[in-house]
């Protein structure tokens, strides 16, 4: 079995498999449980991912053992939790550059008129910074 997610989830770490799947069982990033559940089989064979003993549609059956095999709905399966491991790492890289990602909050608040948070975060970040040079 090979398929194009298999080469991100191999370099997830045991800590980054676990918020990979909080991040797939958030409805604000994910609306598929069978993603969940497709995840849920994978990492078993986390990292190496040698599935020489399954084949797609034993975990199709395994996902929704009441739906005959869909070669195409799998492929679209794999597609979709391939899709979600690439913005995993986008929101990942984005939450631990607390710097860099509070550029978009502070246009946010400017957007919004909120200017009490605006300055508030601005001090926040000039501390940061202040920290970061000594």
């Amino acid at each position: 079995m090979k398929h194009k997610v298999f080469e991100i989830l191999k370099t997830f770490s045991k800590n980054e498999i676990i918020d990979f799947k909080d991040f797939l069982a958030s409805p604000f990033f994910n609306d598929s449980k069978k993603l969940s559940k497709l995840l849920e089989l994978l990492i078993k064979y986390h990292p190496q991912f040698q599935m020489t003993s399954i084949t797609d549609n034993d975990l199709s059956r395994m996902i929704s053992p009441q739906i005959e095999f869909n070669k195409s709905t799998m492929k679209a399966l794999f597609s979709n939790l391939y899709k979600k491991s690439l913005e995993y790492l986008k929101v990942s890289n984005f939450l631990s550059k607390e710097i860099e990602s509070s550029d978009f909050l502070r246009e946010e608040l400017f957007k919004r008129k909120l200017f009490k948070e605006l300055n508030c975060n601005m001090q926040i970040i000039d501390d940061l910074l202040k920290k970061n040079m000594v």
